[in-house]
């Protein structure tokens, strides 16, 4: 269940990682990915070992982030670089649209 109040998402666009991504350490890691994205243009495969040394994640951890990132449409990957996905907040959205359309029926 995701706690929305507890996550304070609204006016703070950063917090949308502590809502998907379960523990500070996780949501840290997604926000870091981000920001280097937004900084940079991309992520190569080479910048990511960098990422993890600089900031202390563990390898593990930060390809799980990674992984779960690609898989919601928040990244995508071409010609082996990690670049920021407008998939995600498309899909949120399609699923806002179709609660709205769900609680007119009720």
């Amino acid at each position: 269940m995701i706690d929305f109040d507890y996550h304070n998402v609204t006016q703070k666009p950063d917090k949308i990682f502590g809502v998907v991504f379960r523990g500070e350490v996780f949501s840290e890691i997604a926000k870091t990915i981000i920001e280097h994205i937004k900084k940079k243009g991309c992520l190569s495969s080479y910048e990511t070992r960098e990422i993890i040394n600089d900031n202390g994640f563990a390898s593990n951890s930060f390809y799980k982030v990674l992984r779960r990132m690609l898989k919601l449409g928040m990244l995508y990957k071409i010609g082996g670089k990690y670049r920021i996905s407008k998939e995600f907040g498309n899909a949120m959205n399609r699923l806002y649209k179709a609660w709205r359309k769900l609680l007119e029926e009720i």
